[in-house]
């Protein structure tokens, strides 16, 4: 999605789970000053970032060795890094975002 700003740049996405599945989100590292994934509930209000891992920045994100960044979204913690809480939703939005990049990563969504 091209944004008014010409430093950020954004991707959203909607997610339907059953239960006892995930959704693994996945990107390459870029060379970006700001980054971040965060979840919402169907009218886009973003989930408790506060007391619960509803969103990550690439500070906070842990980097696979091969700079593949790895987000899973799911109710329960899996117990492995980036896992993102839907606070027990199996259906809801995502938010990501790149700030002063050089290159943003190319999507490629399921169904193109």
């Amino acid at each position: 999605m091209e944004m008014a700003d010409p430093f950020n740049n954004t991707s959203i996405g909607h997610f339907k789970l059953e239960p006892g599945e995930a959704l693994l989100v996945e990107f390459p590292v870029t060379d970006c000053l700001y980054t971040n994934i965060e979840l919402g509930n169907m009218w886009w209000e973003s989930l408790d970032y506060r007391t619960r891992q509803t969103h990550l920045n690439g500070h906070m994100s842990f980097l696979n060795s091969d700079d593949i960044y790895r987000y899973v979204i799911c109710p329960e913690n899996p117990g492995i890094p980036n896992w993102l809480d839907t606070e027990g939703r199996l259906e809801g939005t995502m938010f990501l975002r790149w700030t002063y990049c050089d290159q943003v990563p190319e999507f490629n969504h399921p169904g193109d």
